[in-house]
């Protein structure tokens, strides 16, 4: 079990974090994909966009899986945390990727 607040704090802040970062991953993909004229590269997500179900997937789905990741906190161990910040990193390299290649060329 984890001990004191901090790491709970840390939690919070870190699926807050990939939480924002989805919803701007979100905008990036519909303003590149759905509206514009670029494709996209993960074969699932491309059969999502072209449905009605994209916006639910990547919106809602992602955020009941946060939410349920902070309602297991108390059972969580460091090494999950370890997992998460991970992810956080990796999306936010995604992300700078995303902006610098696409919006400032």
């Amino acid at each position: 079990m984890w001990a004191g607040e901090k790491r709970y704090r840390s939690l919070l802040w870190l699926l807050v974090g990939i939480g924002l970062m989805n919803v701007l991953d979100y905008a990036a993909t519909y303003d590149l994909v759905v509206r514009g004229n670029h494709r996209e590269a993960n074969p699932f997500m491309g059969f999502l966009i072209e449905r009605q179900y994209f916006t639910l997937y990547k919106l809602a789905v992602v955020t009941v899986g946060l939410a349920f990741l902070w309602s297991v906190r108390r059972s969580m161990r460091p090494r999950h945390l370890t997992w998460l910040r991970f992810t956080c990193c990796i999306y936010v390299v995604l992300l700078l990727y995303t902006w610098i290649v696409f919006y400032f060329p």
